[in-house]
């Protein structure tokens, strides 16, 4: 279920369809974590130095993770099997509050 009116305004900030190249990067900066799939936008988060938490399914990310992937303020969640449709949400939850406590404690 996709519903983004379940979320409080301040937790859950949709800008799909709205957002250009050129504001992208002012935007990521302004996260506290970014967690998204293998994409782009992950990658910037990363280079800019925002907390990135990487999903990925197949693709290894040892060699495609958000970099320098030993870094304390990036993780990666890989899908069991490289199937993105056995990777839980409260997997990705799990991993990221752990994450999130390590980063806290910088």
């Amino acid at each position: 279920m996709n519903d983004r009116n379940s979320f409080v305004p301040e937790q859950f900030l949709n800008l799909t369809g709205n957002t250009s190249v050129v504001s992208l990067p002012a935007l990521l900066k302004r996260a506290d974590w970014v967690i998204s799939n293998d994409n782009g936008p992950m990658h910037l988060a990363a280079a800019l130095g925002v907390p990135t938490l990487g999903i990925f399914g197949p693709t290894d990310p040892r060699v495609a993770g958000p970099y320098p992937l030993t870094s304390p303020c990036h993780e990666v969640v890989q899908a069991p099997v490289g199937n993105m449709k056995l990777l839980t949400a409260k997997e990705v939850y799990r991993r990221w509050t752990k994450a999130a406590a390590r980063v806290d404690a910088l």
